[in-house]
């Protein structure tokens, strides 16, 4: 008898489907006499041949840009969404400004839709980005410290003084599962806006998102575009480590200023003065693997073209994905965007995958230390220190993986830049493979957690492929897309969605409580709230943590981390 194994039956449902579209998807769609075009290929755009009116599917825009008739595929909440119709009517001897017809009906206008009407201006707290009427005053700011930075900011407080660890093994599938679920993932196609902002609030904490989804849109100056409220998040994706690096500020100044020493002796007594290195650490892996989405997302927006293409699906050109009214040629475009996000594609994002990839062969260690310069200045203790907190719930040759977790991140934001049905297939792939791959590797210690992970990959494969079912019967065949079925598929994708909140709850919280029960049983010893260390751990890593100092588990708490201290106090401990 052969075995049945779920990825294969999921890798012959994909292929069924993917066949399909592609089957499908190169139909001529209907042109007219008289007034018509004769040539108009694709499925974008038809022509009526009574009136010689564009009808052009939704959320697409037609206009005239240098002198050339184009057909985009909108960005979201750019183009508008007849619920009527599939197709949207549009005048033949359409203006070379836009067919302001296409656009969001809530204050927007221009190429592809790109810009916000006079008096009004993009809100800071969505995203995609939206246009909302603006005032004069400084509300807005006041909102916007209030909504996006203090959340933040007592987050990561709250992170040093409990020693919160957020990249324990049982928390890696679920924290990729929160970071894409709720960005480049979101697979509920046609998602009603109240369930859709149900589930983004509580996924988005673990992309730095607390509150400011939960309240209407606002803005903080009509002077702001849509790529400059796009590149500001740049600054709240690295605020955390402004945040750690005031802290090490604040506990180094404690000698010099009295009101500073007193609070920085609090500090010291609550967490624990052995242990407060060890929060830092935690806290930059925390800043690290929370802020990563979001610099992905961030650069991916800034560097993603929009292709241009004429009546006859031919590309002509392409525009930046968030501003068609911009050139990826113009100066003004690239200097506030281009070098920006090119600096931190470099920098943030290269860094961390390549750092944990490179672990097993240290290749990159070798060439430095062939420079007597570059010795000198590498900081090998700490990098091991915090590479060891991704990588210490793996076996010592496969600790690559935690770096394959970061690839998987990067390579799902890379599929921004293909169209939209290739762009699921490209996650379906990729998701799917990397399953596959982890659970034939088995990289993690606990053989439960390389089943757990399988499951939320496959989780979130199921999901994607309900996607690319949907979004092909509704391009496909649009006559079928308000059908019993597709209400099925959306009511079936957001169980999905939810589920792996069972899976947090249960394994997190009644295991944890379960492994401090049986550890203080088995020691004999009544279970003590003082000195007790809360980590974002599994119910067997739990066990050894309880205790104060005894975390054994990660060999960052094996590290001599005396260096750590010299960042901290001049005085290390004994």
């Amino acid at each position: 008898m052969v075995a049945c194994n779920p990825y294969h039956w999921l890798i012959a449902i994909q292929l069924i489907i993917v066949s399909s579209c592609i089957a499908q998807s190169s139909g001529i769609a209907p042109t007219g006499e008289g007034p018509c075009p004769s040539s108009i290929t694709g499925d974008l755009v038809s022509c009526d041949s009574l009136t010689g009116d564009w009808l052009v599917r939704n959320t697409n825009w037609i206009g005239v840009i240098d002198n050339t008739l184009v057909v985009v595929n909108c960005p979201p909440n750019y183009c508008f969404y007849n619920t009527s119709s599939p197709y949207v009517r549009v005048p033949q001897n359409i203006s070379s400004n836009s067919a302001e017809v296409l656009c969001y009906p809530e204050g927007r206008r221009g190429f592809i839709c790109g810009q916000c009407l006079e008096g009004w201006a993009p809100a800071v707290n969505s995203d995609p980005v939206v246009c909302v009427e603006c005032r004069e005053d400084t509300r807005g700011w006041l909102y916007y410290l209030l909504a996006i930075y203090v959340p933040v900011f007592f987050f990561f407080m709250f992170i040093v003084l409990f020693n919160v660890r957020f990249t324990s093994g049982p928390a890696n599938a679920f924290i990729l599962y929160a970071q894409l679920i709720s960005t480049t993932f979101n697979q509920l196609y046609k998602p009603i806006d109240g369930y859709q902002r149900a589930y983004r609030t509580l996924y988005g904490v673990f992309n730095l998102q607390f509150i400011a989804s939960l309240l209407p849109p606002f803005c903080i100056g009509k002077e702001l575009d849509s790529l400059n409220v796009i590149a500001l998040k740049y600054l709240e994706a690295v605020f955390p480590l402004f945040t750690i690096i005031g802290i090490v500020v604040f506990l180094r100044c404690k000698r010099f200023v009295r009101c500073c020493g007193r609070c920085a002796s609090c500090g010291d007594r609550w967490v624990g003065s052995r242990r407060v290195a060890n929060s830092l650490v935690h806290a930059f892996a925390a800043f690290i693997l929370l802020s990563y989405t979001r610099f992905c997302l961030v650069t991916t927006y800034l560097l993603t073209p929009i292709p241009l293409w004429n009546t006859a699906m031919e590309t002509v050109g392409n525009r930046p994905y968030f501003a068609g009214q911009h050139r990826f040629s113009d100066l003004s475009y690239i200097l506030p965007n281009i070098i920006p996000a090119c600096i931190v594609l470099v920098t943030f994002i290269a860094i961390p995958p390549i750092l944990l990839l490179d672990y097993p062969m240290r290749w990159i260690e070798r060439v430095i230390f062939k420079s007597p310069a570059l010795t000198r200045w590498y900081p090998k203790v700490g990098v091991s220190i915090v590479l060891d907190t991704f990588q210490g719930c793996f076996h010592d040759d496969k600790r690559y993986f935690a770096g394959l977790y970061f690839t998987l991140r990067l390579f799902l934001f890379v599929t921004y830049f293909a169209p939209l049905i290739l762009q699921y297939v490209l996650q379906q792939v990729l998701v799917t493979v990397f399953a596959v791959f982890l659970s034939v590797q088995r990289p993690y210690k606990k053989h439960s957690l390389n089943l757990l992970d399988s499951l939320l990959l496959l989780n979130m494969a199921i999901i994607n492929i309900l996607g690319i079912y949907s979004l092909a019967t509704d391009q496909l065949t649009p006559s079928m897309s308000s059908t019993s079925m597709l209400t099925s598929v959306f009511a079936i994708q957001y169980v999905l969605i939810w589920l792996p909140v069972v899976y947090v709850t249960v394994y997190w919280c009644w295991g944890s409580k379960v492994a401090l029960y049986c550890t203080h049983r088995s020691r004999g010893q009544v279970p003590q709230r003082e000195g007790s260390a809360v980590q974002l751990k599994g119910p067997a890593e739990v066990s050894t943590s309880v205790v104060e100092g005894r975390d054994r588990e990660s060999e960052v708490e094996r590290l001599d981390t005396s260096t750590l201290y010299v960042l901290i106090d001049d005085d290390q401990p004994n």
